[in-house]
């Protein structure tokens, strides 16, 4: 039977088979293979990136204004001010126009989130900028899509780690898979 099949596909011509007799891919066959591999592919995209552009000492900084980015209707510029706490600054939030005088650092944001069954996070760009020029001292990204997509809070912990670890000198570092703690195989 599968003599036969092959006997037929022969007579279709020879130019489909190389001299081992495995089939040839014709122009729009490699070109259908290739689109198909881009696209599963695409699914699993991730990226990290972070730089420190000031000269200023980092050990300077004690205390930071995060600015709600105004189409933020999920609190991520609360989830920036936590972790900062948590790495031990001094942080608040609120609007552009507040922004306290005496503060060392001011914080703006933005994200994107996209639609995959579920909300998520698409990609997090957060800036660290002086608040008397403006000027940008830091900035950090984190994009990743569906397949390893993380958590907000994820997001704003890798963007601020990989800053930081900028600042001082050190590497940039990708979350590994985030696992949700309730997951049973």
């Amino acid at each position: 039977m599968a003599d036969e099949k092959l006997v037929e596909l022969l007579k279709e011509g020879p130019e489909k088979f190389n001299e081992s007799g495995v089939v040839m891919m014709n122009g729009i066959s490699k070109l259908t293979f290739l689109l198909a591999v881009v696209l599963l592919m695409s699914g699993c995209v991730n990226r990290v990136g972070a730089n420190w552009h000031a000269t200023s000492n980092i050990n300077n900084i004690k205390s930071f204004y995060v600015i709600k980015f105004a189409p933020d209707g999920r609190g991520i510029n609360k989830l920036i001010v936590n972790r900062l706490r948590v790495m031990g600054f001094e942080a608040t939030t609120g609007l552009s126009s507040a922004i306290p005088p005496t503060v060392d650092v001011v914080v703006d944001y933005s994200d994107r989130w996209r639609w995959d069954l579920t909300m998520y996070m698409l990609e997090l760009t957060i800036n660290l900028r002086n608040p008397k020029t403006n000027a940008l001292l830091g900035d950090g990204n984190s994009y990743h899509t569906s397949l390893t997509r993380q958590p907000p809070e994820k997001m704003v912990e890798e963007v601020l780690d990989n800053v930081f670890s900028r600042a001082k000198g050190g590497e940039i570092v990708q979350l590994p898979p985030y696992i949700p703690e309730d997951y049973e195989e």
